[in-house]
This record gives C-alpha cells, structure tokens and sequence, in this order.
C-alpha cells in the first residue's frame, strides 16, 4: 500500500492512470473524513498516461488534523454494479 506523509493544511495532488475512452472512471472513498478529504480535479489537459489514450484523473488529498487515514480509490465505469471494478489504489495518509 502506498503511503504519504502530509501536514496538517497541506495538500497533495494524486494522478491516477485514465480509462475515459473505455468508460471507466475513478471514485474516492477515505476511511475518516475528519483527518483528510479527497477531491477530484477537473481534468488537465496534456496529461495523457502511457500506454492510454485517455487523461489522467486527478485527485487532492488535503489533510485536516494530525492523524491516519486510508484513501480508497476504485476505477470502474459508473453504469455498471459496484462489483465490477477494474482497478484500486489504496493511499495510507499519515498527517503530523
């Protein structure tokens, strides 16, 4: 699992691997909403990730007071039923 280390206040941009052109699109969950949130960015052109041909998505971390969290990020096409899911990421947040 992926970790960071953050702030209190401070934020962190997160880009995860795009599947737009196929459907697919990233959604955020975070274990507790009262150390960190996590927000998705609108997209930024010119972004494209390897071997894609679509944007990357991107999301902010911001961390509210000191503490741990998990961010749970899950990729899956927005139509279809949650047990369908094409791709996770899992962000450990620690916040000092």
């Amino acid at each position: 699992m992926e970790e960071i280390e953050l702030q209190a206040g401070e934020t962190k941009d997160v880009t995860l691997p795009g599947l737009g052109s196929a459907g697919y699109q990233w959604f955020a969950t975070v274990e507790n909403s009262n150390i960190a949130t996590v927000t998705k960015l609108e997209a930024v052109p010119g972004k494209i990730t390897s071997g894609a041909a679509s944007y990357g998505e991107v999301f902010s971390i911001t961390a509210l007071s000191t503490g741990e969290t998990t961010a749970h990020f899950i990729q899956k096409r927005a139509f279809q039923s949650s047990q369908v899911v094409n791709a996770t990421r899992d962000i450990t947040i620690h916040i000092t």
